[in-house]
């Protein structure tokens, strides 16, 4: 269950390949990652999977 205040969901622009890949790196531990064409869409992993 989601803890109050805590973003679940994000999706950020990229400009090109390599900030893609720059903001993939970034993010991969704590969100699950689909590109959704110009946009990073990110849903929040569950706790229990990075322990």
């Amino acid at each position: 269950m989601p803890k109050e205040g805590q973003i679940n969901i994000l999706a950020i622009p990229y400009k090109n390949f390599k900030h893609k890949i720059r903001l993939t790196k970034r993010f991969l531990n704590r969100y699950m990652i689909q590109d959704l064409g110009g946009v990073l869409y990110m849903e929040r992993r569950e706790e229990e999977c990075h322990k």
